[in-house]
């Protein structure tokens, strides 16, 4: 981003109208759809696992092998 402009400044064979249709124009939608390819997965599985209770007591520290067993066998968390 800050070379072209620079070379632009010094007199290099570019125009800024060039640089913008050529450049800019193309950086702006690599980046929308490489963003939307990363943010869109991630929000799916984010919000789809909204009711994750023990995944909430892991962070804190608060989850052992046998109250999964527990948590599993009373039901909690089925729809």
């Amino acid at each position: 981003m800050f070379s072209v402009p620079l070379g632009i400044m010094f007199g290099a064979d570019l125009t800024v109208a060039e640089y913008i249709r050529k450049s800019l124009i193309a950086a702006f939608l690599g980046n929308a759809v490489g963003g939307l390819i990363v943010a869109l997965p991630a929000t799916y599985f984010y919000l789809g696992d909204h009711d994750a209770d023990i995944l909430r007591a892991a962070e804190v520290g608060n989850i052992t092998p046998e109250s999964r067993d527990t948590h599993k066998s009373n039901g909690e968390g089925r729809d």
